[in-house]
């Protein structure tokens, strides 16, 4: 039988986990697991545990430890702004972003951005994020921050923590012209396009325009072909 894998970022207690929630309830009634079997539990953090199952109760598994590996925390590759959508597509966004392991997403909000932020959205973003852990087999879950106005985030990327500032555009260059040199930060605008003042806030704090495809593609397309090419390309 194949090891399944959940999440669980409760601490350890005597040698064994606890696995609460959503993911309890994935144990017990989905995969309908019993003790004596063995799972795979991650935190998102770098650490992998093999555990085997010794209670099951309504409101939590109980696993005892079998073996830990640990891995360090990878430098970050790549970073990718995206103008807040709406929430079902904005989800959808997260869940594949994180699937195919971008490092940081850092949300946007554009002058034509028409999505209210709450806190609660963040939480719900990072819960998405970890699940994907369970697909990607990944130990580092990608990491998000709030949404900032554009120039917050030029700010932010001016730290010299990013090598490659990407700008993406219908009317820049093509690909090939571009010196890939991680960590990359690409900007993918909101539905609507950027204003002007905001494309060319950007080339002047060195943010280099990429043509991705001829074709005008909704955010969320856009985001996950440049998560796609950079990884191909420089990652």
């Amino acid at each position: 039988m194949e090891t399944r894998r959940f999440f669980a970022d409760n601490p350890i207690a005597d040698g064994t986990l606890a696995v609460t929630g959503d993911e309890h309830h994935h144990i017990r009634s989905v995969n309908r697991l019993k003790p004596g079997h063995r799972i795979e539990l991650i935190d998102g953090i770098g650490n992998l545990y093999i555990a085997e199952i010794i209670a099951i109760d309504r409101h939590q598994t109980i696993a005892a430890i079998k073996e830990h590996i640990s891995e360090p925390q990878p430098p970050v590759r790549t970073i990718i702004a995206t103008s807040v959508l709406k929430t079902k597509t904005m989800h959808l966004l997260v869940e594949k972003l994180s699937e195919m392991g971008v490092d940081e997403i850092r949300p946007v909000v554009f002058d034509r951005s028409e999505v209210p932020f709450a806190s609660s959205m963040l939480e719900k973003w990072q819960r998405i994020a970890a699940q994907s852990l369970k697909v990607n087999k990944k130990l580092w879950g990608t990491r998000f921050y709030p949404p900032v106005r554009l120039q917050q985030l030029i700010d932010i990327s001016s730290n010299g923590n990013v090598n490659t500032r990407l700008l993406l555009d219908i009317g820049g260059p093509k690909i090939a012209a571009i010196d890939w040199q991680p960590p990359i930060l690409a900007i993918i605008g909101p539905p609507g396009d950027y204003t002007p003042y905001e494309k060319q806030l950007l080339i002047d704090n060195n943010y280099t325009p990429f043509n991705l495809n001829p074709n005008i593609l909704k955010t969320e397309t856009a985001a996950l072909s440049a998560t796609a090419l950079i990884t191909a390309l420089a990652t």
